[in-house]
């Protein structure tokens, strides 16, 4: 249970490891483009600010923004213009630290020129109708002379449909420096699997190991043994569950004792009667000797009792005869007849006969024909015995 448990929790450790290391990864790479083309969008905006303000022509005026977009336009923009663009793009990429910028227009044709990278124009395929509307364009494309995927957003300037482009290389998730975090967080996660199985599987062992110690005792006839479980998870279940069962189990023996107390009683009482009773009436018939030298008249002279009990019959006709006679002052008396049917075809006559031959004796009789109680049969058959062999040990107490 403990081996079973301890890979149990590895084996779901590492899966979800994974899916959050998968999901980390891709919500970590989407949370940097965006970052990035955030960063890039404030950037273009800064440098349409630095063309407004620091770009001059040879005479030191101010050229503007609409003059610049005209001049590329018409082709007609001076080296010296163009080298002065060129530096203030130069400084802004010293600054970006590893991104480049560039300058470009939208010609009449439609398509999107670019001043210092002419020919990354193509590769990089802008939605013009997007920097003709005034939104930022975005794209993500490999270009010739570039290393992996590039990252450039094109910020239009207004209505002047100059274009300010930033571009880097798109930064990845390292491959390999990604797979050396998972390694060391899966060893971690193995580590702390195994203490953790280690210690809630010794937990769960030892309560199990009372449950089963509690069920042995029970086999062994300890029914007053219980868990001494308690908690709320499922084990305490289980074991309020068991102690539940050994109460009842327990007041059920308890239950079998006392009946079983009340029916030796009622087996032996009537035994000793009989036998004490039967032994006297021999000893007046003559048939035993009188061992106890002329008493037992004297002892027996206020008490008559006379038994008469068939055990059963299962297909015969049996006649049960009693018969007692009060010849002794202030006599008491009390004569039984009883009897088994153990068969559909079987018959008793119990025939109990009283005499009285003097004032203030008292006699009384009983007679009683019937079948064997089922809950007895039912009683001896749950201690292990057959119906039959049942049935027989009762006929035989009786």
């Amino acid at each position: 249970m403990r081996r079973r448990f301890f890979w149990s929790i590895l084996g779901i450790s590492t899966l979800a490891l994974v899916l959050v290391g998968l999901f980390a990864a891709v919500i970590g790479q989407v949370a940097l483009t965006r970052e990035t083309e955030r960063e890039m969008t404030q950037e273009a905006v800064a440098i349409e600010r630095l063309l407004e303000s620091q770009l001059t022509d040879e005479a030191g005026t101010r050229i503007t923004l609409v003059r610049l977009a005209a001049a590329l336009r018409a082709g007609q923009l001076s080296d010296t213009v163009k080298s002065r663009v060129g530096s203030l793009l130069s400084m802004v990429e010293g600054i970006a630290g590893g991104r480049q910028v560039d300058v470009g227009w939208v010609d009449i044709g439609g398509s999107l020129r670019l001043l210092e990278n002419p020919a990354l124009a193509g590769p990089l395929r802008f939605d013009v109708d997007s920097l003709e509307s005034g939104q930022n364009s975005v794209v993500r494309r490999r270009v010739p002379g570039e290393a992996g995927v590039v990252l450039a957003v094109a910020h239009p300037l207004g209505s002047t449909r100059l274009v300010i482009v930033v571009r880097q290389r798109l930064q990845v998730i390292s491959g390999q420096g990604y797979f050396r975090v998972m390694l060391i967080a899966f060893l971690i996660t193995v580590l702390l699997a195994a203490i953790a199985a280690r210690l809630l599987s010794g937990r769960l062992a030892s309560r199990g190991a009372k449950l089963a110690d509690a069920a042995r005792r029970i086999a062994g006839g300890d029914v007053a043994a219980r868990t001494g479980l308690e908690g709320t998870d499922e084990v305490a279940e289980i074991a309020r569950a068991f102690d539940e069962m050994a109460d009842r189990l327990e007041a059920t023996q308890a239950s079998e004792r006392e009946f079983l107390l009340s029916v030796g009683h009622d087996l032996r009482t009537p035994l000793t009667t009989i036998g004490a009773a039967v032994t006297h009436a021999q000893i007046e018939d003559g048939a035993l000797p009188d061992v106890t030298k002329g008493m037992m008249p004297s002892v027996a002279a206020n008490i008559a009792y006379r038994p008469v009990r068939t055990r059963g019959t299962i297909g015969g006709s049996i006649i049960a005869r009693g018969y007692i006679e009060g010849d002794a002052p202030e006599v008491k008396g009390h004569l039984e007849c009883r009897g088994l049917i153990l068969g559909e075809r079987g018959q008793i006559h119990a025939i109990p006969e009283l005499k009285g031959n003097l004032a203030g004796i008292d006699l009384s009789h009983e007679a009683a024909v019937g079948k064997i109680a089922e809950e007895e049969v039912e009683y001896l058959m749950a201690r292990g015995l057959t119906r039959e062999e049942a049935t027989a040990t009762i006929v035989r107490g009786f």
